[in-house]
């Protein structure tokens, strides 16, 4: 690895933790106040989204309620890995040559992704889970 590989190492590691601190940061208040951000997809059609959920899903599982937490999304387990599997390919694309890119490094992996999340979002209007 190079001196200039390493540097960007650094500096992503950082920006990594100040936002993993952001973040459960905010599901912690979200936790304890409630208050929160209301999806604009339910808002407008009153069907909810793929994501519909998560929030209170990821401040469950800050607290130890594993099952609480996949009951109020049985999605979002997926949609966190996908996140993390997008950040982490443009993470490494950075480290390794100094540019971010999201582009997908895997088609495959986004349209199944993808995939899965519309069969959830049909399945949880239909069978209102």
């Amino acid at each position: 690895m190079t001196k200039e590989q390493k540097s960007r190492l650094r500096r992503l590691s950082l920006f990594f933790a100040l936002a993993l601190l952001c973040a459960a940061a905010l599901l912690f208040a979200f936790s304890k106040t409630g208050i929160g951000w209301r999806c604009p997809f339910n808002l407008i059609t009153g069907l909810r989204c793929p994501g519909c959920g998560s929030t209170r899903a990821a401040a469950a599982l800050l607290h130890l309620r594993v099952r609480e937490s996949l009951a109020l999304n049985y999605a979002w387990p997926l949609e966190f890995l996908y996140v993390l599997y997008v950040f982490g390919c443009a993470a490494k694309r950075y480290v390794v040559q100094g540019r971010f890119s999201y582009l997908p490094s895997r088609p495959a992996v986004d349209y199944a992704v993808l995939a899965l999340l519309l069969i959830w979002w049909v399945a949880r209007n239909i069978l209102k889970v």
